[in-house]
């Protein structure tokens, strides 16, 4: 782990968007998400924005499609969040309408996710969009 830490740290410092890329396919920190979506995929915009679409599973939506789709944004934003350095993470559900969440840094930072419900949380953003 020092090892791969080392590698990448000072080009993730000086904001090299590959570098980005060749940590998240070496950390895979949203591997365990897989059960969840149809297909997940991460770019970058540039050095401070990380932009994530996944593919909703449909059987997943229909107990609580809006929980769902929150949540499981909520969730791909924190890892990334939690990986790389951006300042912005804007996630993309591709349904019907395809929905857009963009999530700040600032307002991750002083969460506490334990308490958050997923859907009053996004809500609160204030930049929820439906495409």
């Amino acid at each position: 782990k020092w090892a791969l830490s080392r590698h990448y740290a000072d080009k993730v410092l000086s904001g090299d968007t590959a570098a980005y890329l060749g940590v998240l396919k070496a950390v895979d920190p949203m591997r365990d998400l897989a059960p969840y979506t149809s297909s997940l995929s991460v770019a970058t915009r540039d050095a401070d924005v990380m932009l994530a679409t996944f593919a909703v599973r449909d059987d997943l939506l229909d107990s609580d499609g809006e929980h769902y789709l929150c949540g499981l944004s909520l969730r791909i934003a924190r890892d990334l969040f939690a990986t790389l350095p951006v300042t912005h993470v804007i996630v993309t559900a591709k349904e019907q309408p395809i929905k857009r969440v963009d999530f700040p840094r600032s307002a991750m930072q002083n969460a506490r996710f334990q308490f958050v419900d997923p859907v009053a949380f996004v809500g609160q953003l204030g930049t929820h969009e439906q495409v």
